[in-house]
């Protein structure tokens, strides 16, 4: 999904690591925050190579946690919430200590307004998490941003075969916008038709004796050319982004 999705950033809470299991991925510089004695809960933030980063010391705050820093200067902390634990206020002035900063992950928040079946204490248009049994999905993976100026668009995936829902979300200080375009798809042509016209259609005069005579044959090559085409080649829509200033 990182390679398909062209992920940069990858935040994953609820790791359920320990210190002995290993996690590479190609292209990626890996942090992790793996729960100290028996696995569970933990934290990861996954980073692309190309992308400029620096990690960031751990906040001192009960919810597990990591942190890097972007090349805008901007904070990105992944965090994880023990849903039995209820964030501070001391604990949220720390989390948004930068001046621009984004808080990821699972923060067992949940809310009404998020359209959660009910508020807790911590307290998104599509659910992040479904259960298996007769409790009802909940809002738990939110994004929560401090002085972030910039497109951010977070929807929900469903390409992973699990009870939790990735959020994709890009940042972008453009707005971006979709095009349909029509272009021929050369894998459909039916070549032996396309040869079969051209040999019936252009028929070049023994003589050719002024530039006239030349641009009309190169007139009439390049019609038959594109008529050939037309009628042996299918069409295809294909979506490409068109970026313009917000």
């Amino acid at each position: 999904m990182l390679t398909n999705r062209s992920v940069d950033v990858a935040v994953i809470t609820e790791t359920r690591l320990n210190t002995n299991t290993r996690l590479n991925i190609r292209g990626y510089h890996i942090y992790r925050g793996d729960r100290l004695g028996r696995p569970g809960r933990g934290v990861a933030i996954l980073v692309r190579k190309n992308v400029p980063h620096i990690p960031m010391p751990r906040l001192n705050i009960e919810p597990e946690n990591l942190s890097i820093q972007l090349k805008d200067n901007t904070i990105l902390r992944a965090l994880y919430n023990n849903p039995r634990h209820v964030i501070t206020n001391a604990e949220y002035d720390e989390m948004f200590s930068g001046p621009r900063t984004l808080v990821v992950g699972d923060l067992n928040a949940r809310h009404v307004v998020w359209y959660n079946h009910r508020n807790n204490r911590n307290a998104p248009d599509t659910l992040t998490h479904y259960t298996f049994n007769r409790s009802r999905p909940t809002f738990l993976d939110i994004v929560v941003n401090k002085n972030y100026p910039h497109n951010q668009n977070p929807t929900t995936l469903t390409d992973l075969s699990s009870d939790r829902n990735p959020v994709l979300m890009s940042l972008s200080k453009t707005e971006t916008h979709y095009l349909d375009r029509q272009i021929y798809d050369y894998r459909t042509t039916n070549w032996r038709t396309y040869r079969n016209y051209l040999n019936r259609t252009c028929v070049t005069r023994n003589t050719i004796q002024t530039r006239r005579d030349i641009d009309e044959q190169v007139h009439a090559l390049t019609e038959a050319i594109i008529h050939a085409r037309n009628i042996t080649t299918e069409q295809k829509t294909i979506r490409q982004k068109e970026k313009r200033n917000p």
